[in-house]
């Protein structure tokens, strides 16, 4: 009887065990990194922002060449629509100031999508949360940009994160008249990515 008593409670201790363990819900796996990243931007004809009432700041689209980022997978390329909202000039930013601040969802500024392809072909998106980009009177700028993963697809289907981005760059041509431009940049983001087991 003492035996039976005791197979019992050791069958009824693992079913007590495998239900509890399976009611553990998976975590995501947390991946820090830091990338350098460089490349060019060209102001397109798209008026993104506000949406329906465009202002008339033309957006502008960029491709960089991201390295170092998530260990083995090597490098890739990233390519995005910014639209930010022109600032008055300060003294530090004399050439004026833009930004993009979409955490306040009752008063919106800007826009900023981004898809960064690896070289297997998985895609991860982002999109911009805040911009601060200071120019100078000389042609050139820094910046700093806070953004938010979005998923993507491959491994990166159900991906989520933040990433920050600081950078320099530089205005080769500008014309006026169509408020256009060619731009330069290179910086280092860095951010954490979180992927479900």
């Amino acid at each position: 009887m003492i035996r039976n008593t005791r197979w019992v409670v050791s069958i009824l201790t693992g079913l007590l065990l495998a239900t509890s363990f399976s009611k553990v819900e998976a975590r995501p796996v947390r991946i820090p990194f830091e990338a350098v990243f460089g490349g060019t931007s060209l102001t397109i004809d798209m008026d993104l922002f506000p949406v329906g009432a465009p202002d008339g700041t033309k957006a502008a689209q960029s491709t960089l060449s991201i390295n170092g980022i998530l260990g083995l997978l090597g490098p890739l390329t990233s390519q995005a629509v910014v639209e930010t909202i022109p600032q008055a000039p300060t003294q530090a930013c004399p050439g004026g100031v833009f930004i993009i601040d979409i955490t306040n969802p009752n008063n919106p500024k800007g826009f900023g999508v981004s898809t960064s392809t690896f070289p297997n072909g998985d895609q991860l998106y982002g999109r911009t949360l805040t911009r601060t980009q200071c120019n100078n009177t000389q042609g050139g700028f820094t910046g700093f940009d806070t953004a938010e993963i979005l998923g993507g697809t491959g491994q990166f289907a159900e991906a989520s994160g933040t990433v920050t981005l600081t950078y320099e760059g530089f205005t080769w041509v500008f014309d006026n008249n169509v408020k256009q431009g060619f731009f330069s940049l290179s910086g280092t983001l860095k951010g954490t990515l979180f992927l479900p087991k």
